[in-house]
């Protein structure tokens, strides 16, 4: 490395950080990819970072007299706040410590000092050596390898096999003819060797690898050496597969038998040898005969045909689990019989060994296996067979208990009692007791239930308790991790969140600054040494935020106090006991600079300062402020008694239910009798005063009336009802019929000329569904109203007449004009799996997302472990007069990388757009993520004019 860029991508206000490591002050030139004028030429000098801000968008070199040419991209817009922060990263070895937000990454150096940052977002970092370290995403199968040195990613790769400090190797290919094995070499930066293979074996322990290509085995050597050799290997046979790790099998075939040679691959030795006794179907995960498919093929015979149906054909076939260890060789050997006219197959399962005489019938038919230089062990459920490897002729053939793996270490599990494996092999040292087995199989720990201690390692203490979180088993005297590693007490002591493989080095996120800590031993804990990233670290988030109606400013509320930050020139200006709301009619609020320097909210459609009384009070108001529809779900339910052909209040409704059904008070009390009476006689009062009405009902009503839990809903029927009334008079301008009582109003938005209503709910769980709905106020008459399989959340009309509503699945209902209402749930003015967010000011463009919802409940009332709001970052900008096409796309606030022209692996975890804002003159568009993060993007979108 000579010199370096961070980072590769940034905005119009990014400040990149130009370092360089050449012995001398060097020259450098900045100039446009594209070939025009230079932008930024000056003097570098050595290890000091000079910080540089471009005024253009595009892709930039940075050019030095000598060395290397350095690109870097500025995106058209501007970017503010820091992200969330997802994760830290510190090893042992390697220097660098990552702190990991949602969209870049800060670097720093433990030994240099050294810190940058870069648009990258793994969701795992793994070390492969002080250089070099590999970025992991959820959900792909591409990993990048990192530079530390270069401090750029170098290779984009999948399924590595492998990697020490000198090699990474991978696999290529898909089906086993046209698998390839790489080797890369980390040292010369380049690939050092690729071949065609179908099995291989990486012994991780010896640093080598084996590979077939056909009957032949090859070796290499991963050492420090670049220039390994490749050796073939001599065994006699047909290579059959690989067993463990350095051994393989062969088969020998002859006249009249088959034999299966076990071989070392460290040695070429032979060290075992099995008589096939059958047909070979199978060599360990190696399928040589679809015994399956033989037996369908034997069903499809018809015997009968033959002329001799007392006929019966059978066929068996040899199946083989082959285990070497170093001292024998053992294999569970399973005979699979199969005949026309049976059922099913008839197996017998046989443990031996090649080199004594072990022969057991087992019943078990799972491949659990332990081998360790003391024992042999194979296991299933109820049974399990253990050979000690110095005595293997005293095999423990169990059919009892069961075992519990912890890496090598072994206990068997028994009815109120636990054995474990002796030092010789052997089942030993018997426990009575009521214990915990929960935490075995991660951390290695049985715990006795009485007394919490911890019993197989009473050097541990007391069980205290689990920190799901963090991964890890709390006892009186240490920490214990996923795979049993100890951190001891008061080692312990300031212990930071995230920490290195072997407990060396510490960092942690406190009070939004970073701390890197060491682990000054176990009797003085981990020691606070130095914070970390204190300039680079952005912490700063941008909540409840508007943007000016010239968009040159955007306006931010922090507690009470209101800060206008120029996007340009970054001077601040702070307000005090300013009026705030997130939307008006459907549509995130503006703010501009009135004559007397302060800051107001306007409605974007009109121009006009919002009312902010008026708001608060209805707060679903028509623009010229005349109507309203109120905001509590309470007044969108109305009682009407079909008996008077009246609609009653909630009041008298109540006075009903008090009058003629229990209350559980009354169900519960001791004079429960007495009240059942009394509600009775009254049910026959009233039914007797409206014979006429209860004699028509149906007669399954009629027959239960008086035992009725809820006897007045047989004659009062709720309804979901919207109304519409006046804001001076709060006279009722019209009654709009919903169906079925709401669960939710989700919003209420009204034309710009007063003319129409939008209404968006959400009925409850069953009939379920939601409501969209559109009414004409002049007229009196809905124009479009439908009961959708999802939710609706929002409505909003333009100033043009258009409208759009967006459903959970998400789909945009969307009219250009007033003609379209009636048919804007139709499919061709749906916008599928997009969900809409806003107008511009002037009505021509809009945006939308693609943000869906999932219920809490499904429709049969099963809670769903995923629900609510799902995120999407995406924003799409379209043209209202042509809904369908989509102009430009922005995914600035997720992880993702586009292009990935760098090679990183990137993710798709994205932090949601909260909404976005477009000035007056539709040249700018502001982005607010859920995560704080603003973003401004310059749109240019008359160049989209002819589309």
């Amino acid at each position: 490395m000579k010199a370096t860029i961070h980072p590769y991508k940034g905005y119009l206000n990014t400040e990149f950080q130009l370092l360089s490591q050449f012995r001398e002050p060097v020259s450098f030139v900045i100039k446009p990819k594209d070939g025009s004028a230079c932008w930024v030429e000056g003097k570098l000098q050595p290890n000091v970072p000079q910080k540089i801000r471009m005024s253009r968008p595009g892709i930039y070199e940075v050019q030095f007299a000598e060395g290397p040419t350095l690109s870097f991209f500025v995106e058209d817009g501007y970017k503010f706040g820091g992200s969330e922060y997802k994760k830290s990263f510190v090893f042992d070895k390697c220097p660098w410590a990552f702190v990991v937000m949602h969209d870049r990454t800060y670097f720093h150096n433990r030994e240099t000092e050294e810190e940058y940052v870069e648009v990258v977002s793994p969701d795992a970092i793994e070390e492969i050596s002080k250089d070099f370290v590999l970025f992991k995403n959820n959900g792909q199968v591409e990993v990048t390898l990192f530079s530390l040195v270069d401090q750029e990613p170098v290779i984009c790769i999948s399924n590595v096999l492998f990697h020490n400090e000198y090699f990474i190797i991978w696999s290529v290919g898909g089906d086993n003819d046209s698998n390839e094995l790489v080797i890369y070499s980390l040292n010369k930066r380049e690939e050092l060797f690729r071949d065609k293979y179908s099995h291989i074996s990486i012994d991780e322990q010896n640093n080598r690898i084996y590979y077939d290509r056909g009957s032949q085995i090859l070796s290499i050597n991963i050492t420090s050496n670049d220039d390994f050799v490749v050796t073939p290997l001599n065994m006699k046979g047909t290579f059959g597969t690989f067993a463990q790790t350095s051994y393989a099998v062969f088969v020998e075939d002859y006249p009249y038998k088959k034999d299966l040679v076990i071989y070392s691959l460290n040695t070429c030795s032979e060290r075992g040898r099995i008589r096939v006794s059958e047909n070979l179907a199978r060599i360990n995960d190696e399928i040589l005969i679809d015994v399956i498919q033989r037996k369908n093929a034997l069903d499809e015979l018809d015997i009968k045909a033959s002329g001799c149906p007392e006929a019966v054909i059978t066929a068996k076939y040899s199946e083989y689990h082959i285990f070497p260890c170093e001292q024998d060789v053992f294999y569970k050997e399973t005979i699979r019989e199969i005949s026309s006219g049976s059922r099913g197959f008839k197996n017998t399962c046989v443990l031996k060994s090649t080199n004594t005489e072990l022969s057991e019938t087992i019943d078990f038919h799972s491949l659990d296996v332990v081998i360790t230089d003391r024992f042999f062990c194979i296991y299933g459920v109820n049974e399990s067979v253990v050979v000690p490897i110095n005595y293997r002729h005293l095999m423990q053939h169990k059919k009892a208990g069961n075992v519990l793996s912890h890496g090598k270490e072994l206990i068997l599990r028994e009815d109120n009692a636990y054995t474990q494996i002796s030092l010789n092999g052997f089942w030993d040292n018997c426990k009575e007791g009521d214990f915990d087995y929960s935490y075995f199989s991660e951390f290695g720990i049985v715990i006795n239930k009485k007394t919490n201690e911890i019993i197989n390692n009473k050097t541990l203490g007391h069980f205290k308790s689990y920190n799901g979180i963090n991964g890890r088993v709390i006892t009186d005297r240490a920490l214990v991790y996923s795979g049993g590693r100890i951190l001891w007490i008061p080692q312990a002591s300031n212990l930071p969140k995230e920490l290195s493989p072997k407990f060396r080095y510490g960092i942690e996120l406190a009070d939004n600054e970073i701390y890197l800590y060491e682990n000054k031993g176990r009797y003085s804990g981990f020691t606070k040494i130095k914070r970390i990233l204190s300039e680079l670290y952005d912490s700063s988030k941008y909540m409840n935020v508007f943007l000016s109606d010239n968009g040159h400013q955007i306006l931010y509320r922090d507690n009470q106090v209101f800060t206008m930050f120029d996007i340009e020139t970054s001077k601040i200006t702070e307000f005090d006991n300013l009026h705030f709301v997130r939307h008006i009619n459907g549509t995130k609020p503006l703010f501009r600079i009135d004559e007397s320097r302060q800051a107001i909210l306007i409605n974007p459609i009109t121009g006009r300062p919002i009312d902010f009384d008026l708001i608060s009070n209805y707060q679903f108001v028509s623009p010229n402020g005349e109507l309203y529809a109120d905001s509590k779900l309470k007044e969108y339910e109305e009682f009407y008694n079909q008996i008077t052909n009246k609609i009653i209040s909630e009041q008298e409704y109540n006075s009903l239910v008090e009058k003629y059904e229990l209350s559980l008070s009354q169900w519960i009390s001791d004079d429960y009798e007495a009240e059942r009476v009394k509600i009775t006689e009254a049910r026959k009062d009233f039914i007797s005063q409206h014979q006429d009405y209860f004699d028509n009902l149906p007669a399954s009503e009629k027959s239960n009336l008086l035992t009725n839990l809820s006897f007045v809903s047989s004659f009062i029927k709720k309804r979901g009802v919207a109304i519409i009334r006046q804001v001076s008079t709060s006279k009722v301008v019209c009654r709009i019929p919903l169906g079925p009582p709401l669960g939710y109003i989700n919003y209420a938005a009204f034309s710009y000329d007063n003319r129409f209503v939008a209404l968006a709910g959400c009925y409850p769980l069953n009939p379920g569904g939601g409501l969209y709905l559109i009414y004409d106020l002049s007229n009196q008459v809905v124009l479009c109203q439908t009961m959708t399989a999802n939710a609706v959340w929002s409505t909003a009309f333009n100033k043009n007449g258009a409208l759009a509503a967006y459903t959970s699945s998400p789909v945009t209902f969307f009219a250009g004009a007033e003609q379209e209402y009636p048919e804007s749930t139709n499919d061709g003015n749906i916008i599928k799996y997009y969900n809409f967010l806003s107008f511009s000011p002037d009505g021509t463009y809009f945006a939308c997302s693609q943000q869906r919802y999932i219920s809490y409940r499904k429709g049969n009332g099963e809670i769903r472990t995923n629900w609510g709001h799902q995120p999407s970052s995406t924003v799409s900008i379209r043209k209202t007069k042509n809904p369908q096409n989509e102009l430009i796309n922005f995914d600035d606030l997720s992880d993702f990388v586009s292009g990935r022209s760098v090679g990183i692996a990137d993710t798709f975890n994205p932090q949601s757009v909260a909404s976005v804002s477009f000035s007056n003159d539709n040249k700018r568009l502001m982005m607010v993520g859920s995560d704080g993060t603003v973003i401004i993007r310059n749109l240019h979108l008359a160049n989209y004019a002819s589309e």
